[in-house]
């Protein structure tokens, strides 16, 4: 009988320095996975990151070159402008000066 019951004893603690070594084993599995997580979030936030700023210098490339085309676009329409009104200004004057005298 003694024999029976040291065999259920050592069987007992066998299961239970099993059970030990497998809670251990899952503490660190959770741990690692946990690390795990925190590294994959670090690197999405990264890139995540980084990809925002490259959209960003591209959208700033982008407005430069549209306000450099406006700038461009501005200043032919001011020398359309100040051609147009360079040809109209004799008639206009011809004309201001043709009804002032058939007013009188």
């Amino acid at each position: 009988m003694e024999g029976i019951i040291r065999r259920i004893i050592a069987a007992d603690l066998a299961a239970q320095e099993k059970l030990q070594n497998a809670e251990e084993t899952s503490r660190q599995v959770l741990k690692q996975v946990q690390l795990d997580k925190v590294r994959v979030e670090e690197e999405v936030w990264n890139t995540a990151k980084h990809f925002v700023e490259h959209e960003k210098g591209k959208l700033a490339q982008q407005l430069f070159a549209a306000r450099q085309e406006q700038s461009r676009a501005y200043a032919a329409s001011l020398v359309t402008l100040e051609e147009s009104f360079a040809k109209q200004r004799e008639t206009w004057r011809k004309e201001i000066l043709e009804r002032c005298l058939n007013q009188e």
